[in-house]
């Protein structure tokens, strides 16, 4: 249910009356007190103690520091792979397995540990070996 709320200038607005009600709750206010909390969250109204922070915010350059730290991108590390021979030969004994078909071709091992990439029936192909984790718990 909606009810009209009229502001100082003149300006009729409707608000909502289970918004009013949540407020009140939430806020442990009255119900006056909520319809001003509406008003300035809405902007209908100035909370001049609101505006006092944040232009002291502004002025002590806090905002802008947050928003600087926010921009700066990392740079990413370099990550070593530790050597898996285990995988490694897997990928070797696949690679030779295709190699040894008719109809691949073009058989490329392009991460050893990993990637192997062919021609089947002219159509290209990728092998991905991924090893799974050891579940815990």
């Amino acid at each position: 249910m909606m009810f009209d709320y009229t502001l100082e200038n003149g300006k009729v607005i409707r608000i909502n009356e289970k918004t009013i009600e949540n407020l009140m709750t939430q806020l442990d206010l009255d119900r006056e007190d909520a319809i001003q909390v509406y008003l300035e969250d809405e902007g209908y109204e100035i909370n001049e103690e609101q505006e006092e922070l944040t232009k002291k915010a502004k002025d002590n350059r806090i905002t802008a520091t947050i928003h600087k730290a926010e921009s700066k991108s990392r740079e990413r590390k370099k990550v070593e792979r530790k050597p898996n021979p285990d995988k490694e030969s897997l990928i070797a004994a696949m690679a030779n397995f295709l190699n040894e078909l008719d109809n691949v071709d073009d058989v490329q091992v392009t991460n050893i540990g990993k990637l192997i990439e062919f021609n089947f029936n002219g159509k290209a192909m990728k092998i991905d070996l991924i090893e799974k984790r050891v579940k815990r718990g």
